[in-house]
């Protein structure tokens, strides 16, 4: 939300906004910088007779107040999805970005690439692109990419996001189930995702990854051109083959049906962005790009805030991420101890989204947070909108961490966290991830001043 007030800012509009609590970082740097002060809570008083459009979040219900005063004020009322086509992207080329995972990381790296290339193209990100410290442009090209995901729209529209997209170009990362409060099965979920496909031209195109084995089934019948991607499958259109480092980075061949279609460095670790990277080019290709000057700019790039973002080096290495899915928090924690396998890691985990606080993927949870040498759990503050049954069990977690041999701790507050977190910063070599989908109470600010503090690191 706070990305469209700045698109239509940037289009001449006088913007104002509220939000059920206050705005966090990367938000609240967004509003503050296009001087949007974000009110707190809901008031019909907000509305006035001046009022041309209503933007609703799907954080409202029905019976918010404001949009209760909108409705009967007869006020024009659009939700996100709604506003960003008609306002944004329907004279343009759509470019949609979706999957389970990856899809801020791949559509900033996209973003990043046509800018570099000089295509200026109109973005719209769940992120800030750290180099070019914004998640949204207006852009003078003829394309515009949209991170499109499923999840529904508002209270009066109960459609994925992604359906009101209506992209020319699509790139499907992969397909999981998620998202427990809206979708009751995967069944659900890959309906959604299929009636995606069913929306694209005969004349657009797809590029999917051929390792997540429901999007081989979902684009089977596309009415448009299809390609795939894989890391290891030899039967993908593009593949990219590890071979070896360069100046500190890895670097990748790019295969495109058994030929070498280049070779790129990616400051992005792990596995899972090199195949992040290998879609984006391929999509850029199917785009009717050249990938040769792509190739280029890739090493520039620096990824996109709080996905394994670095925030800190030295004695102590702070990462923030915004894992909160167990495949996420995997990919996560398998990328830290292949880049630092001998520093004890600790992963710090606020379980924030509607499905973390759901019991559904507990087990699998545990099992991915295992990987790191200690755990440390912040309880969820507000469960009483989940049924008793469904709740996430903190206890029972620990309890699978520990009985593997990890160390597991969980904390009512955040201060609990800090107080037992703090003294052990001087333990040499260590690395502190911070994986959660909301702000965790402002703790990468508060560590960062811990680590500098003590002269234990330098922030990036």
């Amino acid at each position: 939300m706070s990305s469209l007030a700045g698109l239509f800012q940037e289009i001449g509009w006088r913007v104002s906004g509220c939000d059920k609590a206050a705005v966090y970082p990367p938000s609240s740097i967004t509003l503050s910088n296009l001087g949007i002060k974000p009110l707190c809570g809901f008031n019909p008083h907000h509305l006035d007779t001046t009022t041309d459009l209503v933007i609703v979040g799907n954080i409202v219900r029905r019976d918010n107040p404001e949009d209760i005063a909108a409705r009967a004020q007869g006020m024009e009322r659009l939700h996100m999805a709604a506003a960003l086509f008609e306002y944004f992207i329907q004279h343009k080329s759509s470019v949609v970005v979706s999957g389970t995972h990856g899809k801020t990381t791949c559509s900033s790296l996209l973003s990043f690439l046509l800018t570099r290339m000089g295509l200026d193209p109109g973005y719209f990100i769940g992120g800030v692109i750290r180099n070019l410290g914004t998640s949204y442009h207006l852009g003078t090209g003829e394309h515009f990419i949209v991170e499109g995901d499923e999840y529904d729209c508002a209270w009066f529209d109960k459609q994925p996001k992604f359906l009101h997209y209506h992209p020319r170009h699509l790139l499907m990362t992969n397909v999981e189930f998620d998202h427990a409060d809206i979708y009751n099965s995967i069944e659900d979920v890959i309906q959604s995702f299929t009636r995606l496909v069913e929306c694209m031209p005969p004349d657009g195109c797809i590029v999917y990854c051929k390792d997540s084995p429901l999007l081989t089934e979902i684009v089977h019948d596309a009415a448009c051109p299809v390609e795939s991607y894989s890391e290891s499958r030899r039967d993908a259109d593009w593949r990219c083959e590890y071979i070896g480092n360069h100046d500190g980075m890895p670097q990748y061949n790019l295969m495109c049906r058994g030929k070498i279609a280049g070779r790129f460095s990616s400051k992005l670790m792990g596995r899972h962005n090199a195949l992040n990277v290998t879609g984006v080019l391929a999509l850029i290709q199917s785009m009717g790009l050249e990938i040769t000057e792509a190739l280029s700019f890739l090493p520039e790039f620096s990824g996109a805030e709080r996905r394994m973002q670095i925030r800190t080096t030295g004695d102590v290495t702070l990462i923030d991420d915004f894992a909160h899915h167990p495949t996420e928090i995997n990919a996560t924690l398998s990328a830290i101890k292949d880049r630092w396998p001998s520093h004890r890691v600790w992963a710090l985990y606020e379980p924030k989204t509607q499905t973390s606080r759901r019991s559904v993927f507990q087990d699998e949870t545990a099992g991915s947070l295992m990987r790191a040498d200690g755990v440390l759990i912040l309880e969820p503050e507000d469960v009483s909108g989940i049924p008793p049954e469904s709740r996430i069990d903190i206890s029972g977690l620990c309890d699978t961490i520990r009985s593997e041999g990890t160390q597991c701790h969980s904390f009512s507050s955040i201060e609990m966290l800090i107080h037992f977190l703090v003294p052990r910063l001087n333990e040499p070599d260590t690395i502190i991830v911070l994986m959660s989908a909301g702000s965790f109470h402002g703790l990468g600010a508060i560590l960062e001043r811990e680590i500098a503090e003590r002269k234990l690191g330098s922030p990036i």
